[in-house]
């Protein structure tokens, strides 16, 4: 879809009496569009979304497989997705959240090893 001009002018002047324009997305719920954001997220939701989380349409919808599911992110020995469930899964509740190091997004099997530095005494 494509706006004309004219539409969005149209748009902006509805918007100066404090009429707002509402969507939903899945990764926001409902949120608010200003007049000049209806063409980009009409174009591809997905694509509008991860731009304003400031992720990748690849990562948003790797973290929405994950939010439905609670898979482990971790690999097994034989290289393939784990099928346990994470742990804390319920934790990981937006995109910039579901990386690799967040130990929220495994199983109590393959969650990141937290390495533990002591300092000894030379003498």
């Amino acid at each position: 879809m494509q706006v004309t001009t004219h539409q969005e002018q149209f748009l902006k002047q509805v918007a100066s009496h404090n009429i707002r324009f509402q969507s939903f997305h899945w990764a926001l719920g409902s949120f608010s569009l200003e007049p000049g954001q209806i063409e980009a997220f009409t174009n591809d939701p997905d694509s509008f979304v991860a731009d304003q989380l400031g992720v990748t349409v690849e990562h948003l919808r790797a973290w929405g497989e994950f939010s439905e599911s609670s898979q482990c992110i971790g690999t097994t020995s034989k290289n393939e997705r784990c099928k346990s469930m994470a742990l804390d899964a319920y934790r990981v509740s937006a995109p910039s959240q579901f990386v690799a190091t967040n130990p929220d997004c495994f199983c109590a099997t393959h969650g990141p090893v937290t390495l533990t530095i002591t300092q000894e005494k030379l003498g």
